[in-house]
């Protein structure tokens, strides 16, 4: 290719350029398949229409929302809607128990704060669960 740059004409050079590009993608493409997979199915207007609206909700594009509601099924976890407010909800209860141990280390332990910093630990233990767990029906 390099004889093309050193005296070749513009129209030979765009060529070789187009020909060079067209063996690195197909190249490319070959390597990339043998790591990853793809995966492609249509849909009519209802179904994506459904879909954009839900990965829409859950504050995602559709690709990433379909591939994460996929896994959530398979693995049997919740999909959650506003991960945002859930983690603001997560970082509220992780200050209170942090403070609630800074305020036992200093030396004003009492029974009642012992108490309290168990439940918030039980609290934060048990709303993670149940954000992450679909509820299970009995049948």
């Amino acid at each position: 290719m390099s004889v093309y740059f050193e005296r070749g004409v513009k129209e030979e050079i765009e060529r070789a350029k187009r020909e060079y590009r067209k063996i690195y993608k197909r190249e490319w493409k070959r390597n990339k398949r043998t790591t990853s997979h793809e995966i492609t199915f249509l849909l009519d207007k209802k179904e994506y229409q459904e879909l954009h609206s839900e990965a829409q909700r859950h504050r995602r594009k559709i690709t990433p929302f379909i591939k994460a509601s996929c896994f959530a099924y398979i693995r049997k976890n919740y999909l959650i809607p506003d991960e945002a407010s859930i983690d603001k909800i997560l970082q509220l209860l992780q200050m209170m128990y942090a403070t609630i141990t800074i305020v036992i280390e200093d030396g004003q332990e009492s029974l009642e704060f012992e108490k309290l910093r168990n439940t918030i630990q039980k609290l934060e233990t048990e709303i993670r669960y149940q954000l992450i767990s679909p509820p299970v029906k009995d049948e």
